[in-house]
C-alpha cells in the first residue's frame, strides 16, 4: 500500500517533470507560436504562448517546493482575545509573545529557520521592501509599545511583519502567523498584510465573548473570506457570553452570530458548522441548553457543532 509520503514523492516528481518539459517547450517553440497571444475571459491581460508556457512552469515548480512546506495557520481577530495564547498552547510552549497592548505593526510569523544561523533571530520586513535582523529577544521588546524606546516608535510604522525563527519541533510541521488586534489596525495595513492571509492553509477566526457580534466581527469576516475560505471559527472567554443571556444561555448568543454575522463563512463538513470553545466547562453548560450540540475534546479544546 502506497503511503501518504510516498504519494507526496511522486506528485513531486510529477511536477518537475511537467515544469522541465514545458521549459523544453518553450526552448523549441517556433518564433511564430512564441509570439501568438490570448486573453482572458474578460478579454484583458493579453499574454504570449511563451509567457502562459513560463508562467505555468513556474507554477508546478512552485506547487512541488510547497509540497515540502509546512502547514501555515493564520490567528485573526480583535485586540485582546487571546491569539497569542492560542498559538502558545497549539505550539505547546510560550514562543508567540503576548503584550497587553498590541502593536499594530506586529504581525509576527513563527517559523523553523531555513538556515542554523537564524535559529534564535527575528527578520523584520519592512514597507521599503528592506529588512532588519536581530534577536528575538530585542524584537519582542520592540514590537511592545509599553516596553520599547520610543526612538523605535518610526522604525516600527514601517514594519509590515515579523519572523520569528526557532528551532521547535512543531514548527517543522506548522508554521503560525500571529496577527495583530485586527481592530487597532490602519486602513492602509489590511493589503500590506494581505499575502499572508491568501497563503494560509486555514485561518483560526477568534472571538471573544464580549465582542462577537460587534460590526467590525462582520466587516473582518467578509474581508478576509474573499482572501481566504478556509476559515474556522473560535469563541474565548466565554464566560462573558453566557452572561449575556442567563435565561437561555449561550446557545441564543451563538445562534445569532451564525445568523447575522458568520453568514456562511465558516468551514462545513457535510453541511455543519464547527465552533471552537476555550472553555471545557463552557461546553458543559451550552449542551444543557441545547441537545443538538455535540462536543468533542480536541486539544483541550471543545468542538461544538450546530
Amino acid at each position: 500500500m502506497v503511503t501518504t509520503e510516498e504519494k507526496k514523492e511522486i506528485l513531486k516528481q510529477n511536477l518537475s517533470i511537467a515544469s522541465d518539459n514545458l521549459n523544453k517547450l518553450t526552448e523549441d517553440l517556433p518564433e511564430e507560436c512564441a509570439s501568438i497571444e490570448s486573453i482572458d475571459s474578460l478579454g484583458k491581460d493579453p499574454q504570449t504562448l511563451l509567457e502562459i508556457l513560463n508562467s505555468v512552469s513556474k507554477k508546478f515548480s512552485q506547487l512541488e517546493k510547497e509540497l515540502d512546506a509546512p502547514f501555515k495557520i493564520a490567528v485573526v481577530g480583535s485586540q485582546g482575545t487571546g491569539k497569542s495564547t492560542l498559538v502558545n498552547l497549539l505550539l505547546g510552549e510560550a514562543l508567540m509573545p503576548s503584550t497587553p497592548s498590541e502593536n499594530e505593526g506586529a504581525v509576527i510569523r513563527l517559523a523553523y529557520p531555513p538556515k542554523d544561523e537564524l535559529n534564535g533571530q527575528a527578520v523584520f520586513e519592512l514597507n521599503d521592501n528592506t529588512s532588519k535582523q536581530m534577536s528575538i529577544e530585542e524584537a519582542t521588546i520592540i514590537i511592545d509599545k509599553n516596553e520599547r524606546d520610543p526612538k523605535y516608535d518610526d522604525f516600527v510604522k514601517s514594519v509590515v511583519s515579523v519572523s520569528f525563527y526557532k528551532k521547535h519541533p512543531q514548527l517543522e510541521e506548522i508554521e503560525l502567523i500571529n496577527t495583530p488586534g485586527m481592530n487597532v489596525i490602519t486602513e492602509d495595513f489590511y493589503p500590506k498584510v494581505k499575502h499572508l492571509f491568501v497563503k494560509a492553509d486555514i485561518i483560526i477566526w477568534v472571538n471573544s465573548g464580549a465582542n462577537i457580534l460587534d460590526d467590525f466581527n462582520n466587516w473582518l469576516i467578509n474581508k478576509i473570506y474573499a482572501d481566504n475560505k478556509k476559515i474556522v471559527g473560535m469563541i474565548t472567554f466565554p464566560d462573558k457570553l453566557y452572561g449575556q443571556d442567563s435565561d437561555i444561555g449561550v446557545t441564543d448568543v451563538v445562534e445569532q452570530f451564525m445568523e447575522k454575522i458568520e453568514n456562511s463563512k465558516l468551514i462545513r463538513v457535510n453541511d455543519e458548522v464547527a465552533m471552537f470553545i476555550f472553555n471545557g466547562q463552557f461546553a458543559k453548560i451550552a449542551k444543557s441548553h441545547n441537545d443538538r450540540a455535540e462536543f468533542v475534546k480536541i486539544c483541550n479544546f471543545s468542538s461544538v457543532i450546530l
